[in-house]
Order: C-alpha cells, then sequence, then structure tokens
C-alpha cells in the first residue's frame, strides 16, 4: 500500500484486463499447471474453502470484494473475525526433513 498508494489506475474497472494480464503472467511463469488453472479458478477456490469451513456469507462476500445489496448495518466483519477464517482455510507449510 505504500509503494502503490493510487493502486493500479489502468486496470481500475477493468477486470477484463487485469484477469488476462495476470494469466499472461501465470503462463509464462509456468505458474498454471493446466489451462483450467487461472485466476478466475483461483478466486472460485478461495471461495469454495470459505465455505468449507462454514464462513458466513457476509464474510465471504466481504473477502472477495463483493458488492450486496442488503441493507448494510454495522461495520462489518472485523479484522480479527477474517483473519480467523483464512487461518482455517490457509495451507500449511511442509515440515521440513
Amino acid at each position: 500500500m505504500k509503494k502503490r498508494p493510487q493502486g493500479f489506475p489502468p486496470y481500475r474497472d477493468k477486470a477484463s484486463t487485469l484477469s488476462a494480464t495476470l494469466n499472461k503472467y501465470l503462463f509464462e511463469n509456468g505458474l498454471r499447471p493446466t489451462k483450467d488453472h487461472t485466476v478466475y479458478s483461483l478466486r472460485h477456490s478461495f471461495k469454495d474453502r470459505l465455505i468449507a469451513v462454514e464462513a458466513p456469507d457476509s464474510l465471504i462476500d466481504s473477502l472477495m470484494g463483493h458488492k450486496t445489496y442488503k441493507p448494510k448495518y454495522g461495520k462489518g466483519p472485523s479484522l480479527e473475525l477474517k483473519l480467523k477464517y483464512l487461518q482455517r482455510i490457509a495451507f500449511k507449510a511442509p515440515k521440513s526433513l
């Protein structure tokens, strides 16, 4: 955030351009095991993992950056609550041999 306080303006409100750029980078760097492994599939894998640990829908929407059209009350999920569910879905580092 300190290095890019304005984010990445060329991609703001241009999801397809960002997605294409990221998928190209993943492909060129050998980070896509198959054509089915895309930025889009990564987002859905993230959502599926949150559903598997029974995260509340409002928390999932918040973490995924989805707009909801429900009335908004309060401040939304706290950072502590987000962390709790992210830790539940985090991949565990392999133990050293």
